[in-house]
């Protein structure tokens, strides 16, 4: 069942890094049918609310960090990190979005040097977490 939920996150993720980088917004309604299918496998496979609250605090911090900095982390963001949570748990979704957070750290720097843009351009988180969850599944 692992592989079916690791599927079907990509799925989502690879969807909506197209849609940040193309659009510079989440589709909605693609992260909430991401969240539902997430719940609803979790009630097959034994619903436990500690461990399913727990997946989703990584999301829910990242939620905050948005409202507090008014935008500057973008309320998609944290919720496809929630939607992370859902299927990977904690650990795996903290393992995860710091891969996300090093990786977007690493290409700032490097468009930074490289004068491709400036400091307050916005950059696309989505993809990094795609790129994180790539590198969880392979390590």
């Amino acid at each position: 069942m692992n592989e079916v939920r690791d599927v079907i996150l990509l799925l989502g993720l690879a969807w909506n890094s197209y849609r940040d980088l193309r659009c510079r917004e989440i589709h909605l309604m693609s992260v909430g049918f991401l969240f539902l299918l997430g719940f609803l496998l979790q009630i097959w496979e034994g619903f436990l609310f500690l461990e399913f609250m727990m997946g989703m605090l990584p999301g829910f911090l990242l939620l905050g960090i948005s409202l507090v900095t008014g935008g500057a982390l973008g309320f998609g963001d944290g919720l496809m990190t929630l939607c992370l949570g859902v299927y990977l748990g904690f650990w795996a979704t903290a393992e995860t979005v710091m891969a996300a957070l090093l990786l977007s750290a690493a290409w700032a720097g490097l468009v930074l040097c490289l004068k491709k843009r400036k400091g307050k351009d916005p950059i696309a988180f989505v993809p990094f977490l795609l790129l994180g969850d790539i590198g969880r599944m392979l390590l």
